[in-house]
């Protein structure tokens, strides 16, 4: 539901105010397609699409790594905590500007966020002995919740076209997005272990927070991208239609944790979350025998030492400007499988799309 009022015609001043109703259902679908599930009575794990490799999958023990018992093990219990659909709205609203060349909009937005890579696992009471038939021999069970409760956030975006730059013909648009999020919550340990009542290290490499008994701490975040976008011509790679196009985008995105911790790091993982995390991408497109063939390619870099590459080529048969077919591919790597884009190493793919438009 959305309502829209021109405060400003000459200027086209906008304000926009929006809710979007809930849906559980597609909450669900969301976590479970990054994050497994065993919120089942069988308590089997099920993994989605992009869940992260085997060897992340059993790496709650890296965080608590047994802070009891004699085995090596720590066995998670874990459950969601998703809102009903009635709670989980969004409201929000965005005002718009143009003033000369320069479009620019303000907007915030109050509500649940279903997104899994923003969901963190919450410690229940403390680690506790578990013994079989739920646990191997001297395990640990810690109780933990999957949550990602209500937020809010402010953000703005940009579009500003350049002509010439110090008469050179630079034709290009930039264009930038910022988010500020308030108290936005993170795991937390310490690193290595140590005992919160006498502050000895207790040999284990990491441990529950002695600060946030949970493992949650909140952190004011910010993340922003700046990119720019042009149309040029390179006549050697079009040398039969030398008018014809290339689309080029490049993108810088960024994340800042204030006030930065060293124990934020994923329950997932021992792997340090960064007060600066930073991603470079680049996007290119042309079509070829009248745009009939469209190759595309996007590629991703995040200077930590992980990549992303997606190629694309798209058939749209001539005369039917409703059936496209898109053969296209899903790669990534890195130094590790713990982080950025090495989580989805093993999740390379190839397929084929069809798309038909009503």
């Amino acid at each position: 539901m959305r309502a829209f009022y021109t405060v400003r015609p000459e200027s086209n001043t906008i304000f926009e105010a929006f809710a979007l109703p809930g849906a559980l259902d597609q909450a669900r679908r969301r976590v479970d397609e990054v994050v497994g599930s065993n919120d089942t009575s069988d308590r089997t794990i099920k993994y989605g699409r992009w869940s992260t490799h085997p060897e992340t999958r059993i790496a709650f023990g890296r965080l608590f790594a047994n802070p009891l018992g004699a085995a090596p093990v720590v066995v998670p219990f874990t459950q969601r905590e998703l809102p009903e659909s009635a709670d989980s709205w969004k409201l929000g609203g965005r005002l718009t500007h143009n003033l000369g060349k320069l479009n620019f909009a303000l907007g915030y937005i109050w509500g649940y966020n279903p997104q899994a890579a923003d969901m963190v696992f919450k410690m229940k009471g403390q680690p506790a002995l578990c013994g079989p038939p739920r646990c191997p021999p001297n395990g640990t069970r810690i109780n933990l919740d999957l949550i990602n409760g209500r937020g809010h956030s402010v953000a703005g975006q940009f579009n500003y076209p350049i002509g010439d730059l110090m008469q050179l013909p630079v034709n290009s648009t930039l264009r930038g997005e910022v988010v500020v999020l308030p108290h936005k919550p993170y795991n937390i340990a310490d690193y290595p272990g140590r005992n919160c009542q006498t502050g000895a290290a207790t040999g284990l490499g990491a441990g529950p927070s002695c600060r946030y008994p949970d493992g949650v701490v909140d952190k004011h975040t910010l993340r922003y991208a700046v990119g720019l976008d042009r149309t040029t011509l390179i006549p050697w790679l079009h040398p039969d239609d030398p008018w014809r196009a290339f689309n080029l985008s490049v993108q810088l995105l960024q994340g800042v944790i204030f006030n930065h911790e060293d124990g934020i790091r994923p329950f997932a993982s021992m792997e340090r979350i960064k007060r600066v995390s930073t991603t470079l991408t680049f996007r290119a497109g042309t079509g070829y025998l009248g745009d009939t063939l469209l190759p595309d390619i996007f590629l991703a870099y995040d200077p930590a030492g992980y990549y992303a590459v997606n190629p694309a080529l798209s058939y749209a048969p001539p005369g039917n400007e409703k059936l496209r077919f898109t053969l296209t591919a899903a790669i990534y790597g890195g130094r590790n499988k713990f982080k950025s884009f090495g989580f989805f190493d093993e999740k390379d793919s190839v397929f084929l799309k069809m798309r038909y438009q009503f």
